[in-house]
Protein backbone atom coordinates (compact mmCIF):
# COMPACT_ATOMS: atom_id res chain seq x y z
CA UNK A 1 0.00 0.00 0.00
CA UNK A 2 1.94 3.42 -1.02
CA UNK A 3 1.85 6.06 2.03
CA UNK A 4 0.92 9.73 1.08
CA UNK A 5 4.62 10.70 1.60
CA UNK A 6 5.73 8.83 -0.77
CA UNK A 7 4.28 10.93 -4.16
CA UNK A 8 5.87 13.70 -2.29
CA UNK A 9 9.24 13.85 -4.70
CA UNK A 10 7.31 13.35 -7.71
CA UNK A 11 4.89 16.30 -6.87
CA UNK A 12 8.05 18.22 -6.09
CA UNK A 13 9.93 17.18 -9.59
CA UNK A 14 6.70 18.67 -11.09
CA UNK A 15 6.26 21.65 -9.30
CA UNK A 16 10.53 22.23 -9.97
CA UNK A 17 9.52 21.67 -13.71
CA UNK A 18 6.58 23.93 -14.04
CA UNK A 19 9.04 26.33 -12.45
CA UNK A 20 11.36 26.15 -15.22
CA UNK A 21 8.97 26.19 -17.43
CA UNK A 22 7.80 29.43 -16.49
CA UNK A 23 10.96 31.35 -16.49
CA UNK A 24 11.76 30.02 -20.13
CA UNK A 25 7.98 31.77 -20.50
CA UNK A 26 8.64 34.72 -18.65
CA UNK A 27 9.58 36.71 -21.46
CA UNK A 28 6.21 36.57 -23.05
CA UNK A 29 4.19 38.27 -20.66
CA UNK A 30 6.56 40.80 -20.76
CA UNK A 31 6.90 41.64 -24.33
CA UNK A 32 3.28 41.13 -24.45
CA UNK A 33 2.79 43.91 -22.07
CA UNK A 34 5.09 45.74 -24.07
CA UNK A 35 3.37 45.67 -27.39
CA UNK A 36 0.24 46.46 -24.94
CA UNK A 37 1.92 49.92 -24.08
CA UNK A 38 2.81 50.58 -27.33
CA UNK A 39 0.47 49.15 -29.76
CA UNK A 40 -2.59 50.28 -28.37
CA UNK A 41 -3.90 46.97 -27.23
CA UNK A 42 -8.00 46.23 -27.07
CA UNK A 43 -9.74 45.38 -23.58
CA UNK A 44 -8.94 41.77 -24.18
CA UNK A 45 -5.24 42.00 -25.41
CA UNK A 46 -4.73 44.09 -21.89
CA UNK A 47 -6.93 40.80 -20.16
CA UNK A 48 -4.99 38.40 -22.09
CA UNK A 49 -1.78 40.14 -21.20
CA UNK A 50 -2.72 40.20 -17.29
CA UNK A 51 -4.12 36.49 -17.33
CA UNK A 52 -0.64 35.17 -19.30
CA UNK A 53 1.42 36.88 -16.17
CA UNK A 54 -0.60 35.56 -13.83
CA UNK A 55 -0.57 31.74 -15.28
CA UNK A 56 3.45 32.44 -15.82
CA UNK A 57 3.77 33.81 -12.09
CA UNK A 58 2.09 30.83 -10.57
CA UNK A 59 4.32 28.49 -12.94
CA UNK A 60 7.16 30.02 -11.58
CA UNK A 61 5.96 30.25 -8.02
CA UNK A 62 5.00 26.79 -7.93
CA UNK A 63 8.08 24.74 -5.67
CA UNK A 64 7.32 27.28 -2.77
CA UNK A 65 3.60 27.86 -3.11
CA UNK A 66 1.85 25.59 -0.37
CA UNK A 67 -0.48 22.41 -0.85
CA UNK A 68 -4.09 23.14 -2.61
CA UNK A 69 -3.37 27.24 -3.13
CA UNK A 70 -3.22 27.82 -6.62
CA UNK A 71 -5.39 30.68 -6.61
CA UNK A 72 -2.91 32.48 -8.85
CA UNK A 73 -2.90 30.19 -12.07
CA UNK A 74 -6.44 29.46 -11.68
CA UNK A 75 -7.84 33.18 -11.62
CA UNK A 76 -5.38 33.53 -14.84
CA UNK A 77 -6.65 30.47 -16.22
CA UNK A 78 -10.82 32.12 -15.20
CA UNK A 79 -9.68 35.55 -16.37
CA UNK A 80 -8.92 34.01 -19.91
CA UNK A 81 -11.74 32.07 -20.33
CA UNK A 82 -14.07 35.18 -19.02
CA UNK A 83 -12.39 37.37 -21.02
CA UNK A 84 -12.59 36.20 -24.61
CA UNK A 85 -16.63 35.08 -23.63
CA UNK A 86 -17.38 38.59 -22.86
CA UNK A 87 -15.67 39.15 -25.79
CA UNK A 88 -17.30 37.02 -28.54
CA UNK A 89 -20.62 37.78 -26.37
CA UNK A 90 -20.13 41.65 -27.20
CA UNK A 91 -19.03 40.71 -30.76
CA UNK A 92 -21.75 38.74 -31.26
CA UNK A 93 -24.01 42.03 -30.34
CA UNK A 94 -22.55 44.82 -31.81
CA UNK A 95 -22.91 46.44 -34.69
CA UNK A 96 -20.63 44.95 -37.13
CA UNK A 97 -22.11 40.96 -37.16
CA UNK A 98 -20.25 38.80 -38.90
CA UNK A 99 -22.10 36.61 -41.29
CA UNK A 100 -22.17 33.55 -43.51
CA UNK A 101 -23.61 33.89 -46.80
CA UNK A 102 -24.45 30.02 -47.81
CA UNK A 103 -26.63 27.82 -49.37
CA UNK A 104 -25.82 25.10 -46.35
CA UNK A 105 -25.23 25.58 -43.04
CA UNK A 106 -23.04 27.66 -40.78
CA UNK A 107 -19.16 26.67 -40.72
CA UNK A 108 -17.58 25.73 -37.50
CA UNK A 109 -14.76 27.73 -37.64
CA UNK A 110 -16.78 30.42 -38.25
CA UNK A 111 -16.75 31.29 -34.15
CA UNK A 112 -13.23 32.21 -34.67
CA UNK A 113 -14.03 35.13 -35.69
CA UNK A 114 -15.78 36.03 -32.13
CA UNK A 115 -12.77 34.78 -30.11
CA UNK A 116 -10.07 37.51 -31.01
CA UNK A 117 -9.79 41.27 -31.73
CA UNK A 118 -8.53 42.10 -35.04
CA UNK A 119 -6.74 45.26 -34.41
CA UNK A 120 -4.65 43.19 -31.88
CA UNK A 121 -3.42 41.15 -34.77
CA UNK A 122 -2.83 43.66 -37.70
CA UNK A 123 -1.61 46.51 -35.75
CA UNK A 124 1.65 44.17 -34.65
CA UNK A 125 1.27 43.06 -38.39
CA UNK A 126 2.08 46.55 -39.20
CA UNK A 127 5.12 46.88 -37.48
CA UNK A 128 6.34 43.29 -39.30
CA UNK A 129 5.42 44.37 -42.69
CA UNK A 130 7.32 47.59 -42.11
CA UNK A 131 10.32 45.73 -40.95
CA UNK A 132 10.37 43.14 -44.48
CA UNK A 133 10.89 46.12 -46.63
CA UNK A 134 7.70 44.38 -48.70
CA UNK A 135 6.41 48.14 -48.46
CA UNK A 136 8.28 51.64 -50.15
CA UNK A 137 9.42 53.74 -46.94
CA UNK A 138 6.45 56.60 -47.53
CA UNK A 139 3.51 54.42 -47.43
CA UNK A 140 5.58 52.78 -44.08
CA UNK A 141 5.30 56.01 -42.33
CA UNK A 142 2.92 56.47 -40.30
CA UNK A 143 0.79 53.12 -40.93
CA UNK A 144 1.25 51.94 -37.16
CA UNK A 145 -0.22 55.18 -35.76
CA UNK A 146 -2.80 55.37 -38.17
CA UNK A 147 -3.92 51.85 -37.30
CA UNK A 148 -3.80 52.44 -33.27
CA UNK A 149 -6.05 55.48 -33.75
CA UNK A 150 -8.64 53.65 -36.41
CA UNK A 151 -8.64 50.89 -34.17
CA UNK A 152 -9.52 52.84 -31.16
CA UNK A 153 -12.11 54.80 -32.73
CA UNK A 154 -13.38 51.52 -33.64
CA UNK A 155 -13.25 50.73 -30.05
CA UNK A 156 -14.69 53.34 -28.41
CA UNK A 157 -17.52 53.32 -30.75
CA UNK A 158 -17.82 49.45 -30.45
CA UNK A 159 -16.07 47.62 -27.85
CA UNK A 160 -15.89 44.47 -29.31
CA UNK A 161 -16.05 43.50 -32.81
CA UNK A 162 -15.84 40.45 -34.49
CA UNK A 163 -13.39 39.93 -37.66
CA UNK A 164 -13.48 37.61 -40.47
CA UNK A 165 -9.61 37.83 -40.62
CA UNK A 166 -8.87 34.57 -39.53
CA UNK A 167 -11.57 32.72 -41.88
CA UNK A 168 -9.82 34.03 -44.94
CA UNK A 169 -6.87 31.54 -44.67
CA UNK A 170 -8.64 28.70 -42.65
CA UNK A 171 -12.22 28.65 -44.57
CA UNK A 172 -11.77 30.20 -48.51
CA UNK A 173 -14.67 31.90 -49.55
CA UNK A 174 -17.05 30.38 -51.94
CA UNK A 175 -19.55 31.85 -54.03
CA UNK A 176 -21.66 28.97 -52.43
CA UNK A 177 -20.66 29.84 -48.74
CA UNK A 178 -19.04 32.90 -48.01
CA UNK A 179 -18.30 35.02 -44.83
CA UNK A 180 -19.34 39.13 -44.30
CA UNK A 181 -19.27 41.76 -42.26
CA UNK A 182 -22.88 43.21 -41.81
CA UNK A 183 -23.52 46.91 -40.86
CA UNK A 184 -27.59 47.42 -40.17
CA UNK A 185 -28.88 50.50 -41.28
CA UNK A 186 -30.13 52.49 -37.86
CA UNK A 187 -33.37 52.65 -39.05
CA UNK A 188 -33.85 49.20 -40.87
CA UNK A 189 -37.48 49.63 -41.76
CA UNK A 190 -37.24 52.72 -44.04
CA UNK A 191 -33.53 51.72 -45.59
CA UNK A 192 -33.79 51.62 -49.14
CA UNK A 193 -29.67 51.85 -49.83
CA UNK A 194 -27.54 49.03 -49.83
CA UNK A 195 -23.61 49.55 -50.26
CA UNK A 196 -21.61 46.79 -51.22
CA UNK A 197 -17.88 47.07 -50.11
CA UNK A 198 -14.99 44.66 -51.67
CA UNK A 199 -11.97 44.64 -49.72
CA UNK A 200 -8.39 44.46 -50.44
CA UNK A 201 -5.50 42.71 -50.20
CA UNK A 202 -4.83 40.81 -47.18
CA UNK A 203 -8.28 40.06 -46.04
CA UNK A 204 -11.41 41.72 -45.09
CA UNK A 205 -11.04 43.97 -42.01
CA UNK A 206 -13.53 45.12 -39.72
CA UNK A 207 -12.29 48.40 -39.65
CA UNK A 208 -12.40 49.47 -43.20
CA UNK A 209 -15.87 47.87 -43.51
CA UNK A 210 -16.96 50.08 -40.35
CA UNK A 211 -14.91 53.35 -41.66
CA UNK A 212 -17.54 52.77 -44.74
CA UNK A 213 -20.14 52.31 -42.74
CA UNK A 214 -19.97 55.55 -41.18
CA UNK A 215 -20.64 57.13 -44.24
CA UNK A 216 -23.26 54.99 -45.36
CA UNK A 217 -25.16 56.55 -41.86
CA UNK A 218 -25.67 59.45 -43.56
CA UNK A 219 -28.36 57.67 -45.85
CA UNK A 220 -29.39 55.64 -43.86
CA UNK A 221 -27.69 52.53 -45.46
CA UNK A 222 -27.19 48.78 -44.96
CA UNK A 223 -23.41 47.64 -45.49
CA UNK A 224 -22.47 44.57 -46.51
CA UNK A 225 -18.60 43.56 -47.04
CA UNK A 226 -18.04 40.15 -47.98
CA UNK A 227 -14.66 38.57 -48.24
CA UNK A 228 -13.04 37.09 -51.39
CA UNK A 229 -10.00 35.60 -49.93
CA UNK A 230 -6.80 36.88 -48.99
CA UNK A 231 -5.57 38.14 -52.48
CA UNK A 232 -9.06 40.27 -53.02
CA UNK A 233 -9.32 39.26 -56.28
CA UNK A 234 -12.92 40.17 -57.07
CA UNK A 235 -12.20 40.16 -60.98
CA UNK A 236 -11.32 36.41 -61.13
CA UNK A 237 -14.87 34.64 -62.14
CA UNK A 238 -15.92 33.09 -58.20
CA UNK A 239 -14.80 36.71 -57.44
CA UNK A 240 -17.73 38.01 -59.77
CA UNK A 241 -19.78 35.42 -58.27
CA UNK A 242 -19.71 36.24 -54.73
CA UNK A 243 -20.09 40.21 -55.96
CA UNK A 244 -23.60 39.15 -57.82
CA UNK A 245 -24.52 37.01 -54.68
CA UNK A 246 -24.20 39.56 -52.36
CA UNK A 247 -26.22 42.13 -54.59
CA UNK A 248 -28.89 39.84 -55.02
CA UNK A 249 -28.81 39.47 -51.04
CA UNK A 250 -29.44 43.13 -50.42
CA UNK A 251 -31.90 43.07 -52.90
CA UNK A 252 -33.25 40.26 -50.61
CA UNK A 253 -33.19 42.67 -47.59
CA UNK A 254 -35.22 45.14 -49.78
CA UNK A 255 -32.48 47.54 -50.72
CA UNK A 256 -33.57 49.81 -53.81
CA UNK A 257 -30.88 51.59 -54.04
CA UNK A 258 -27.32 49.65 -54.45
CA UNK A 259 -23.23 51.13 -54.74
CA UNK A 260 -20.10 48.96 -54.63
CA UNK A 261 -17.35 50.09 -53.28
CA UNK A 262 -13.79 48.57 -53.75
CA UNK A 263 -10.44 49.38 -52.07
CA UNK A 264 -7.04 49.16 -53.17
CA UNK A 265 -7.12 44.99 -54.86
CA UNK A 266 -10.97 45.59 -54.00
CA UNK A 267 -10.97 48.79 -56.65
CA UNK A 268 -9.10 47.29 -59.22
CA UNK A 269 -11.24 44.24 -59.43
CA UNK A 270 -14.21 46.37 -59.43
CA UNK A 271 -13.24 48.48 -62.14
CA UNK A 272 -12.70 45.26 -64.80
CA UNK A 273 -16.57 44.60 -63.38
CA UNK A 274 -17.77 47.56 -63.57
CA UNK A 275 -19.11 47.85 -67.18
CA UNK A 276 -20.39 44.44 -66.31
CA UNK A 277 -22.82 45.11 -63.54
CA UNK A 278 -23.88 48.60 -64.44
CA UNK A 279 -26.99 47.62 -65.26
CA UNK A 280 -27.58 45.76 -61.62
CA UNK A 281 -26.24 48.51 -59.72
CA UNK A 282 -26.51 52.42 -59.05
CA UNK A 283 -23.08 54.01 -58.75
CA UNK A 284 -19.58 53.00 -57.96
CA UNK A 285 -16.80 53.97 -55.21
CA UNK A 286 -12.97 53.61 -56.64
CA UNK A 287 -10.80 53.79 -53.24
CA UNK A 288 -6.73 53.69 -53.99
CA UNK A 289 -7.03 51.03 -56.98
CA UNK A 290 -7.44 52.59 -60.49
CA UNK A 291 -5.39 50.63 -63.23
CA UNK A 292 -4.40 52.50 -66.31
CA UNK A 293 -6.65 51.51 -69.21
CA UNK A 294 -9.86 51.20 -67.37
CA UNK A 295 -12.86 51.79 -68.71
CA UNK A 296 -15.60 53.95 -66.90
CA UNK A 297 -18.91 53.25 -66.95
CA UNK A 298 -22.45 55.60 -67.30
CA UNK A 299 -22.81 55.09 -63.29
CA UNK A 300 -22.20 57.83 -61.01
CA UNK A 301 -18.30 56.76 -60.03
CA UNK A 302 -16.52 58.71 -57.01
CA UNK A 303 -12.92 57.93 -57.45
CA UNK A 304 -11.04 58.66 -54.26
CA UNK A 305 -7.25 58.46 -53.98
CA UNK A 306 -4.11 59.40 -51.79
CA UNK A 307 -2.44 61.93 -53.31
CA UNK A 308 1.26 60.41 -52.01
CA UNK A 309 0.57 57.19 -53.10
CA UNK A 310 3.58 55.00 -54.07
CA UNK A 311 0.77 51.37 -54.68
CA UNK A 312 -1.11 52.59 -57.35
CA UNK A 313 -0.86 55.19 -60.41
CA UNK A 314 -2.58 58.05 -58.84
CA UNK A 315 -2.77 59.99 -62.82
CA UNK A 316 -5.18 56.81 -63.72
CA UNK A 317 -7.35 57.84 -61.35
CA UNK A 318 -7.54 61.23 -62.11
CA UNK A 319 -7.85 60.30 -65.60
CA UNK A 320 -11.04 57.66 -65.25
CA UNK A 321 -12.66 60.19 -63.03
CA UNK A 322 -12.79 62.60 -65.72
CA UNK A 323 -13.78 60.49 -68.59
CA UNK A 324 -16.75 59.07 -66.58
CA UNK A 325 -19.82 60.81 -67.52
CA UNK A 326 -20.94 61.08 -64.19
CA UNK A 327 -17.44 61.16 -62.55
CA UNK A 328 -16.12 62.70 -58.91
CA UNK A 329 -12.81 62.86 -57.91
CA UNK A 330 -11.89 63.41 -54.57
CA UNK A 331 -8.25 63.53 -53.50
CA UNK A 332 -6.81 63.15 -50.09
CA UNK A 333 -3.79 63.88 -48.11
CA UNK A 334 -2.26 61.11 -47.69
CA UNK A 335 -1.28 57.72 -49.19
CA UNK A 336 -2.12 54.04 -49.96
CA UNK A 337 -3.85 54.29 -47.00
CA UNK A 338 -4.86 57.77 -46.56
CA UNK A 339 -9.06 56.27 -46.95
CA UNK A 340 -7.95 55.36 -42.85
CA UNK A 341 -5.51 58.05 -42.30
CA UNK A 342 -7.92 61.19 -43.10
CA UNK A 343 -11.20 59.48 -41.96
CA UNK A 344 -13.06 62.16 -41.30
CA UNK A 345 -12.33 64.12 -44.87
CA UNK A 346 -13.34 60.43 -46.47
CA UNK A 347 -16.32 60.08 -44.36
CA UNK A 348 -17.33 63.46 -45.63
CA UNK A 349 -16.67 63.04 -49.53
CA UNK A 350 -18.25 59.51 -49.08
CA UNK A 351 -21.61 60.39 -47.37
CA UNK A 352 -22.42 63.69 -49.23
CA UNK A 353 -21.61 61.52 -52.77
CA UNK A 354 -24.15 58.99 -51.65
CA UNK A 355 -26.74 61.33 -50.99
CA UNK A 356 -26.90 62.88 -54.36
CA UNK A 357 -26.68 59.24 -56.01
CA UNK A 358 -29.75 58.22 -53.61
CA UNK A 359 -31.65 61.68 -54.05
CA UNK A 360 -31.66 61.16 -58.11
CA UNK A 361 -33.34 57.82 -57.30
CA UNK A 362 -36.96 58.28 -56.10
CA UNK A 363 -38.70 56.25 -53.99
CA UNK A 364 -39.94 52.95 -55.59
CA UNK A 365 -38.13 54.12 -59.17
CA UNK A 366 -36.13 52.06 -60.90
CA UNK A 367 -32.41 53.13 -61.73
CA UNK A 368 -31.71 55.42 -64.56
CA UNK A 369 -30.50 53.39 -67.55
CA UNK A 370 -26.87 53.87 -68.30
Amino acid sequence: MTEPGESRPAHRALRVTASILGLLALPLPILLAVAALWLSASPLGWALTLAMGMLVGGAISAPWRVERRRGVMRFGAGLLALSVAIHALLAAFGPVRLIRITEGAPHVVDVLGYLVDEGDLVIPASVVVGASGELPAREVEGLTRTLSDSYGELRWSAPATSTPTPLTVLDPPTAASFDALLIRADEPDTSRVGVLFLHGYGGNFTVQCWQLGESGRAVNATVLCPSVGFDGLWGKPEGERIVRRSIQWLREQGAEVIVVAGLSQGAIGLSKLARRLQRDVDGFILIAGVPGGAQPTARPTLVMQGREDALVNVGAARRYARAARRGTYVELKGNHFAFLAEREKAREAISAWLGTVVNARPRGGSAPTP
